[in-house]
C-alpha cells in the first residue's frame, strides 16, 4: 500500500508543476489593447482671393468594427466631423479632420479565444472654384498627426496586436502631395507606440475659369487577439505523467 502511495504521489508532482506554469499570467492567456489615430487640420489665414470660392465637403465614412469572442473583445471606430458637412471657408477657415479606431481582446478565463477588428477610412474635399478670367493662388496651412498605441502581455504569440494610421493629401494640380503612414505590430508582449506628424503651407493654384479640389484622406486600422494556452499544454502533462509511472513500476 506504501508502494502505490509514493507511486501515486511522484506521478502527481508534473501534474502540480504544470499547473503552477498555466496559472502564471501571460502564460494561461494573454491580453492587447491597441488604437489608431489620423488627425489632418487646415486654415486660411491668408484669406480667400477675390472671385474664388473655397468649400470643404465631408461625407461621413461606413465604419466598420467586429469581434468574434470566447473571452471578452470590444471594437469601436470614431470620426470627425461626425456627420455630413458642408462649410464655407471663406467665413469659416479652419477645418480639422480625423478618424480614429480602437481594438481591445481579453482573457476572462473562458475557452477560447477573442479577436477584434476596427477600420475606418473617411475622405474630405476642398473645392476651390476661380470665377475670374486670370489663375488664382490660395494660400493654406496644413499639419496631420499619426498615432498608434499597443499593449499586449503574454509570451511567444499567445496575445498580439497591429495598429495603422495612414494621411493623404493630394490636391488635383499636384501642388500639395502628402502620403505618410506608420505602424507597429506587437506579438510577445510589451508596450510599443509610434508617431507621426508634419505641417506646411500649399500655394494651390486655380486655374481661370476652373477648380482645383484637395483631396483629404484618413485610415486606421486596429486588429487585437488573444489565445489560450494550446491543448498541447495538457497532453504534454499526461505524458509526464505517464512517464513518472512507467518509470516507478519498472523501478
Amino acid at each position: 500500500m506504501t508502494h502505490l502511495l509514493d507511486t501515486l504521489q511522484r506521478a502527481a508532482t508534473p501534474l502540480a508543476l504544470t499547473g503552477a506554469l498555466l496559472a502564471l499570467p501571460g502564460v494561461a492567456g494573454a491580453d492587447a489593447i491597441t488604437s489608431a489615430t489620423a488627425q489632418a487640420q487646415f486654415s486660411f489665414s491668408y484669406g480667400v482671393p477675390a472671385g474664388v470660392t473655397v468649400e470643404y465637403q465631408f461625407d461621413t465614412a461606413q465604419t466598420n468594427d467586429d469581434t468574434s469572442t470566447g473571452g471578452s473583445a470590444v471594437a469601436s471606430a470614431l470620426q470627425s466631423p461626425a456627420s455630413d458637412l458642408t462649410q464655407d471657408l471663406a467665413t469659416n477657415p479652419f477645418i480639422a479632420q480625423d478618424s480614429q479606431t480602437t481594438a481591445e481582446a481579453y482573457n476572462n478565463g473562458r475557452s477560447g479565444g477573442s479577436a477584434a477588428s476596427a477600420y475606418l477610412s473617411n475622405e474630405g474635399r476642398i473645392v476651390m472654384t476661380n470665377t475670374t478670367g486670370t489663375a488664382a493662388t490660395v494660400t493654406v496651412d496644413w499639419q496631420y498627426f499619426l498615432g498608434v498605441a499597443q499593449a499586449v502581455t503574454g509570451y511567444h504569440g499567445f496575445a498580439d496586436a497591429f495598429a495603422q494610421a495612414e494621411v493623404l493629401l493630394m490636391d488635383s494640380n499636384f501642388d500639395l502631395f502628402v502620403n505618410e503612414l506608420v505602424a507597429v505590430t506587437v506579438a510577445d508582449g510589451g508596450d510599443v507606440t509610434g508617431a507621426l506628424s508634419d505641417s506646411g503651407t500649399a500655394y494651390l493654384t486655380v486655374p481661370a475659369n476652373g477648380s482645383n479640389t484637395l483631396n483629404i484622406q484618413l485610415n486606421t486600422q486596429t486588429n487585437a487577439e488573444f489565445v489560450p494556452v494550446p491543448a498541447t499544454a495538457a497532453l504534454l502533462s499526461l505524458g509526464l505523467v505517464g512517464l513518472r509511472v512507467a518509470r516507478r513500476t519498472k523501478d
